[in-house]
């Protein structure tokens, strides 16, 4: 399987890498018996350049990119594994984790994305 690579850039000038690549590092030997002829792939996000908040419209356009990619093979399980290290810079007096609020919000990001888009 070979890699998708996209490059965004916001208005703000900061860049984020979207790379998915066939992954099975997080996977037991059972596991992918189980899967069958399902490739697993993994989803890496890196912020390039910049320190602005990640608007709604760039994780709009990360998600659909994303999506697409899922709807258009139909042969590939992908995953992210959350950013468990890195805090998340934010006015909330929630106190969530990193790991749990990125979960969260690509949780949310399917959603809407599967609701706006009429997908089953």
């Amino acid at each position: 399987m070979e890699d998708f690579v996209r490059l965004l850039t916001s208005d703000e000038g900061d860049s984020y890498l979207i790379t998915i690549s066939e992954d099975t590092t997080f996977f037991s030997k059972e596991t992918l018996q189980i899967i069958g002829n399902v490739k697993v792939a993994g989803i890496d996000l890196q912020r390039l350049k910049g320190i602005a908040p990640t608007s709604v419209e760039m994780l709009t356009a990360i998600g659909n990119i994303i999506a697409d990619y899922f709807l258009s093979h139909n042969d590939v399980m992908i995953f992210y594994y959350c950013d468990f290290i890195n805090r998340i810079p934010h006015t909330s007096k929630k106190n969530v984790p990193p790991q749990e609020y990125r979960s969260n919000l690509f949780k949310l990001m399917f959603e809407r994305y599967m609701s706006t888009h009429n997908v089953d």
